[in-house]
């Protein structure tokens, strides 16, 4: 019986993932939109990265799983007087323009829809962990206060919708 040796070669500190689709790891999801004393989380449906010569991002969230540092508030920023996850489920995240350089930093600028609002979002970090299956992005940047008014029934919905939001993203995407 004869074996077969397989030398294991550890990724390159500084080396690029491989070009190409990586899928969203739910389990290891971070999506962090922040104002004074309030921070919230989100659960993620979905996901996307590309890598190579168009390089491309996209998110997929749960509306209705936003939670939140004060309690009993989550209820009043995803119901009927805040996002009304009953009818928008989910909030998608699409880059517009992304730039991956050779020392793993990378920006984004995209938007984010629920419904029918959309707000634009520029993110900035870097790739922090990469190999031939995995890479790890870690993101942090702003959601800008929209354009329009943003609908909101609830008090406390329509001041955090015409803030400008701080937003942490850290997300492990595999092949």
């Amino acid at each position: 019986m004869s074996y077969d040796t397989v030398e294991l070669v550890p990724p390159v500190a500084g080396s690029l993932p491989l070009p190409g689709r990586y899928e969203v790891n739910p389990e290891r999801v971070v999506i962090e939109p922040s104002v004074p004393l309030l921070r919230g989380r989100f659960g993620v449906r979905g996901g996307h990265l590309v890598l190579g010569a168009e390089p491309e991002f996209g998110l997929t969230l749960a509306t209705a799983s936003l939670r939140v540092n004060v309690p009993g508030l989550a209820r009043a920023l995803t119901g009927e007087g805040g996002l009304c996850a009953a009818e928008h489920p989910v909030l998608r995240f699409r880059s517009s323009a992304m730039s991956v350089e050779d020392d793993q930093s990378v920006e984004v600028t995209g938007t984010l829809e629920v419904g029918e609002s959309v707000r634009e979002a520029r993110l900035s970090g870097r790739i922090t962990y990469a190999d031939e299956l995995a890479a790890v992005l870690w993101l942090k940047g702003v959601l800008l206060a929209p354009r329009h008014p943003v609908p909101a029934r609830s008090r406390i919905a329509r001041r955090l919708a015409r803030r400008r939001l701080k937003l942490e993203v850290a997300v492990e995407f595999v092949r």
